[in-house]
């Protein structure tokens, strides 16, 4: 690992979860977890073993997202923003533009969008 890492966390339309981890200005990964207590555990687990220093932006949008939150907390050296709908669009306006990926489903370009406020954020 190098450098600290950056990751955007996006609920999606499946029931889960869209994880982004971004490293200095490089994407590094895109991963699925569902919303099931032994994805959770190994969306921790993940987190964990390859995240140096976390910073994690994830969308206030549900119970759950705060529920994942709480678990996210236990992470040592972990720093976890929440951000609002109102929010993640003030953050867009002075976020350096991001050309959604055609490859990537929505919810993933959201979660890199997640990933980029998390890096600008002190």
């Amino acid at each position: 690992m190098s450098g600290r890492s950056f990751i955007g966390i996006e609920s999606d339309s499946n029931d889960g979860w869209v994880v982004v981890k971004r490293v200095g200005a490089q994407f590094r990964q895109c991963k699925f977890f569902k919303d099931s207590p032994a994805d959770i555990t190994r969306l921790l687990q993940f987190i964990r073993e390859n995240c140096e220093r976390p910073k994690i932006a994830l969308r206030s949008t549900s119970h759950a997202a705060l529920k994942l939150m709480n678990s996210i907390s236990g992470i040592p050296a972990v720093e976890v923003v929440l951000i609002s709908d109102v929010g993640l669009r003030a953050h867009r306006a002075w976020l350096p533009g991001l050309m959604a990926h055609p490859f990537m489903q929505r919810s993933a370009n959201h979660a890199e969008t997640l990933a980029r406020c998390a890096e600008r954020m002190i």
